[in-house]
């Protein structure tokens, strides 16, 4: 058999290494069927590289090193390829507004062997240069090098983990990926969270601690899809499931933003007058809005309709805060009234604080009328921490009046003043304008009408999930709604109601955060938790209604 070249051996001594580190243990037969190459050949492969420390034989099997990944091969580039490393470096840079020694380091050396007669290398460190000038933050750049080195190795993370309302928990976190996001200059990990035993996404910021485990390794799963998980994200919030977001731009904006290529299912149309119309299908639409709001009065939110109503009320209160118009005295929801006085009916008191009142009894009587066993119980139960339950117990108490704001119910006892105030403020509560049901409807069985879609649209709870909650939420006075009981219910003729209800609904939301659910609960252990929730909340009601 004649002599192969050097270059040719150690063209297929790299394959060999590439091979074991893609698999999780070879036998010595299999790599040689995949490289087509006579098996005592390979066999004199292995045997220099496992002298070389980059593989070890376990067995029948063999492994790559784990210290072999801590290096990188050295390779050649022309001067146009090196060069789009400088831009990569230069957008890395831009992205980053915080000093990272670990990310100097690499801009520094890749610009000492990239020096050549053109300018790349010298690019590359001044770019390195400006990243020095970033500020230091404290503890980053230790979770930063942390993180990644456990990526690279494998190693199972233990995490304390800040959310955005700032509650903390602990999580044993495998990272799939980590992907840089433009919204906040900022890197996200995605992978496997035993806090819920789903995949989540965490921002490195808000990471208090990181403790690899270095005795443990995990295999990243082979349906993990990689890059194409975030297939319908806008940057960073991936989902399975996606809306349709459309936009209506100016016509001077119309070529800034065919410009670029925003995202793959982006679609667009010239209207007639020459304005812009265009939309894209994304799983969420958080990460989204920083970047539809940067377009200011270019752009115009078209659909989903909770979107455009968001960023009407963002438009409202900036023109207060400009002073572009007089303070409105009161928003619309805040006028609703949940009781009144039985001695004097024009005193009334206001849905809000009535909403406010029941939940902060409920979570006082979750911190203290229940066991430690029981709300872990509940907690468990519901795939979240107790401190997480006790949110949602609070919250889920907090909207059990929801329903109050309906026609029926503020047509019942609303005192004279406050008819000739919804009058002025456009809100119809006159039976004339609603079919019978609504009229007579009882306010418990609109809250389970109304409250499921929220749930689902602002909490991702599963849609039947979020229709029993709602149903044992609207038997706070003694029996649940029948499955047809909110049959014909409709108040669209006044579209402030729903308006109304979101803004209570987001109120609430701002005072008892609501935890993310995503357990999958048995019809038992439903059954317990929607029965304690219409007891707890039976009780809270009458205390909080209290004078």
């Amino acid at each position: 058999m004649p002599k192969i070249s050097e270059e040719a051996k150690q063209r297929n001594k790299e394959q060999a290494l590439m091979l074991i580190h893609r698999h999780s243990g070879l036998r010595e037969v299999e790599i040689a069927e995949i490289l087509r190459l006579e098996r005592r050949t390979v066999n004199n492969y292995l045997k220099e590289l496992e002298y070389e420390g980059k593989i070890y034989k376990d067995g029948h099997l063999w492994h790559a090193s784990p210290a072999a990944a801590s290096w990188l091969r050295r390779f050649e580039l022309a001067a146009d390829e090196a060069f789009t490393l400088y831009l990569a470096a230069r957008q890395f840079v831009k992205q980053s507004d915080k000093q990272n020694r670990m990310a100097l380091s690499a801009l520094s050396r890749l610009a000492e062997v990239l020096k050549t007669d053109l300018p790349v290398g010298d690019q590359i460190f001044r770019a390195a240069q400006e990243l020095r000038q970033r500020k230091k933050a404290p503890g980053y750049e230790d979770i930063f090098s942390t993180v990644v080195r456990a990526f690279l190795m494998r190693h199972p993370l233990q995490l304390t983990y800040r959310t955005a309302q700032g509650y903390e928990f602990n999580t044993i976190f495998q990272t799939y990926l980590i992907e840089p996001s433009a919204i906040g200059r900022t890197l996200y990990l995605i992978g496997h969270s035993s806090h819920v035993n789903e995949l989540r996404s965490y921002k490195i910021e808000r990471i208090v601690t990181a403790v690899p485990d270095r005795s443990q390794t995990y295999t990243i799963p082979d349906d993990f899809p990689g890059l194409d998980i975030l297939r319908n994200a806008w940057s960073i919030i991936m989902g399975e499931t996606t809306q349709r977001v459309e936009l209506r731009f100016s016509k001077k904006a119309k070529k800034r933003v065919l410009e670029t290529n925003w995202h793959p299912s982006q679609g667009w149309e010239e209207e007639a007058d020459g304005r812009l119309r265009w939309w894209v299908d994304v799983a969420d639409t958080t990460d989204m809005k920083p970047w539809i709001r940067s377009w200011g009065d270019d752009v115009e939110v078209l659909r989903p309709d909770s979107l455009r109503k968001e960023l009407k009320r963002t438009a409202k209160q900036l023109g207060e805060m400009y002073q572009l118009r007089p303070p409105a005295e009161r928003r619309p929801y805040q006028w609703l009234y949940a009781k009144t006085d039985r001695k004097d009916r024009d005193q009334i008191h206001l849905l809000l604080y009535h909403l406010i009142d029941v939940g902060s009894t409920a979570h006082v009587m979750w911190q203290t009328v229940f066991t430690d066993s029981f709300r872990r119980q509940i907690a468990n139960l519901l795939g979240v921490t107790i401190v997480e339950a006790g949110r949602f117990i609070a919250f889920a108490a907090a909207l059990h009046d929801l329903g109050k704001a309906s026609p029926a119910y503020q047509n019942k006892y609303a005192p004279q003043w406050l008819r000739d105030k919804f009058k002025e403020i456009g809100l119809l509560i006159a039976p004339a304008h609603y079919n019978s049901t609504t009229q007579e409807i009882p306010h418990a069985t609109v809250t389970a009408w109304a409250l499921p879609p929220l749930l689902v649209e602002y909490e991702a709870y599963d849609s039947k999930f979020a229709k029993k909650v709602s149903a044992a939420l609207g038997g706070h006075h003694g029996s649940w709604p029948g499955s047809y009981a909110t049959d014909g219910i409709d108040d669209s003729p006044c579209p402030l109601w729903d308006e109304m209800r979101r803004d209570l609904y987001w109120e609430l939301r701002a005072v008892f955060p609501p935890p993310p659910i995503t357990t999958k609960l048995s019809p038992y252990d439903l059954n317990r938790l929607l029965t304690l929730l219409s007891g707890l909340i039976s009780v809270a009601d009458w205390i909080g209604s209290n004078p």
